[in-house]
């Protein structure tokens, strides 16, 4: 009796089974989501050829909770330390393209480890603009505050020579909604200064999304939007200006008085020189602080080496 009791579970356990497979591929991702769940709940007496469904999901499905439920199930299944391993060797020995798609993929999973982490790191530092640019997007679907990833997105921000790959990791840097002083700094220097368009467009939105609202951030957008010529970029302030409720129209007549006049105290020749001292001053500044970090990083890495190898 006992005997056929245990047939008739494990004959229903397996009906049951068979359903959550079919269930996977369902168009409520609810539904997706509850079967990924329930398929490692279930204690299983023969293996289950689900595997490359799973793993489907977890990269290619729109949902991020099915996404999440499918990685978690492949690693249930004894199938996680395969992927992230593949993940690895991608992005430590991949090529540009490998390189890239692995972080996009990175980026829709939603998932960092640690022993990915100083890989993907790398990745901000490549010479390819196509991987710096996947691995600020993967950033900013992460949503993680990593101080090494935020320092990563803040050096390409300030430095990178591509204004795809600035605008980008700005982008990321709005996302995070971490408004701390040097994300401010930064994007505040990006809005006044940077000679791209698209990145003057960022760094505004970026302001906006982080609810940086202060009087200098105010006074930096109306200096912009006098200056401004470009019609994405005047549409961005004049939008997070008006989030603020400041009179553009008033704000503008009484700014372009005020500029009028400094800009005559500019064109004396002692002022010129001064303002040409500060500009090579802020370039040196700026060109030792990269400098350092890159330094840093390379002790870090001489550091992890060392380590391995004891």
């Amino acid at each position: 009796m006992t005997l056929f009791i245990k047939c008739q579970a494990r004959k229903l356990e397996e009906k049951l089974q068979v359903a959550l497979e079919c269930l996977l591929a369902d168009e409520d991702d609810h539904v997706r989501r509850a079967s990924a769940i329930t398929l490692y709940s279930i204690d299983r007496q023969r293996p289950l050829d689900v595997a490359s469904k799973l793993s489907d999901l977890m990269w290619n499905d729109w949902s991020t909770a099915v996404r999440h439920a499918a990685s978690q199930t492949l690693g249930r299944l004894g199938e996680g330390r395969h992927v992230h391993n593949n993940l690895l060797h991608l992005l430590q020995a991949g090529n540009e393209t490998a390189r890239a798609e692995v972080l996009e993929k990175i980026g829709r999973i939603g998932v960092m480890t640690a022993k990915l982490l100083p890989s993907f790191l790398r990745c901000f530092q490549s010479e390819f603009v196509s991987v710096r640019v996947r691995a600020c997007e993967a950033a900013a679907r992460l949503l993680s505050r990593e101080p090494r990833i935020v320092a990563e997105l803040l050096e390409l921000a300030m430095y990178d020579g591509s204004w795809r790959a600035k605008a980008h990791a700005i982008k990321a840097l709005g996302e995070l909604g971490d408004p701390s002083p040097d994300i401010r700094d930064c994007l505040l220097w990006a809005l006044r200064f940077e000679s791209a368009a698209g990145v003057r467009a960022e760094a505004c939105h970026a302001l906006v999304q982080l609810q940086i609202t202060d009087p200098e951030v105010i006074k930096v957008m109306l200096d912009r939007l006098w200056l401004e010529s470009n019609e994405v970029v005047e549409s961005e302030i004049k939008m997070a200006l008006a989030q603020q409720q400041v009179n553009v129209a008033g704000a503008t007549q009484s700014t372009s008085m005020l500029e009028s006049a400094d800009i005559k105290k500019l064109c004396e020749p002692h002022a010129i020189a001064a303002q040409i001292l500060a500009s090579q001053e802020q370039e040196k500044a700026k060109a030792k602080a990269s400098a350092a970090r890159k330094n840093a990083r390379v002790v870090d890495a001489g550091k992890m080496l060392e380590s391995a190898a004891e």
